[in-house]
């Protein structure tokens, strides 16, 4: 896999907190054989507002990585956003990298047993994936009921490039629709807190109180 540009226009590596993502989970999974092994990782589920967003993504086998690829919360927000665009001109664009999102609104969050709304929009992303033989998923959520072989690795987001690249797009995915929210509700500050239960946020929701469709009301309870 090659650089697109000259070498002096390469950024360094991205992020040197934290220790980085490496292919030994991949390769247990049978990547240096020829398989396509896919990773999955959500972000939003702890949130007070809006979507739980999951990506699933896969490399060609044989690919090198060229980047320290570490778990999306090891990254500021430039950092995530320079990676996306890095991968997205170096790999996705060459063919190298497939992506897929699969999305569950404020509402559905508020009705589901989040460990089964989980593993559907993993099983939905993973789906759009035009190929992958084995898959990887971070935590212990995955059951007998789960259609993919694989491996359900704790801290796989820490340990995987697969993984960590799939918290990296989600986590992107969802911080630019929480801008996007912001533009219509500004004085909630979603730029800042990106929906989470931060002070700012839980000042902003008893100030101006909760957006129907937006807020998870089940995740309000406890506020006075």
């Amino acid at each position: 896999m090659g650089y697109a540009g000259e070498p002096e226009l390469r950024p360094n590596p991205i992020c040197m907190k934290g220790k980085k993502a490496d292919w030994s989970l991949e390769d247990y999974l049978g990547r240096k054989q020829g398989l396509i092994v896919a990773g999955c990782d959500e972000v939003g589920r702890g949130a007070f507002a809006f979507s739980l967003v999951v990506a699933s993504c896969a490399y060609a086998p044989g690919v090198e990585m060229h980047y320290e690829i570490r778990d999306s919360k090891a990254l500021t927000a430039e950092e995530r956003e320079r990676l996306v665009d890095v991968l997205t001109l170096e790999f996705v664009n060459q063919g190298q990298l497939h992506l897929a999102y699969a999305e569950a609104s404020a509402a559905e969050v508020e009705s589901s047993n989040l460990n089964e709304l989980n593993l559907r929009l993993f099983k939905d992303a993973l789906q759009k994936l035009p190929r992958f033989d084995r898959v990887l998923i971070d935590g212990s959520i995955a059951d007998k009921s789960f259609p993919f072989p694989g491996l359900c690795a704790p801290k796989a987001d820490t340990r995987s490039i697969t993984v960590a690249t799939a918290s990296i797009f989600a986590k992107v995915h969802r911080d630019r629709q929480m801008q996007e929210l912001h533009q219509q509700y500004p004085h909630y500050g979603f730029n800042e807190h990106m929906g989470y239960g931060t002070k700012a946020h839980v000042e902003a929701i008893r100030s101006f109180g909760p957006i129907p469709g937006v807020h998870r009301r089940n995740f309000l309870r406890n506020l006075r």
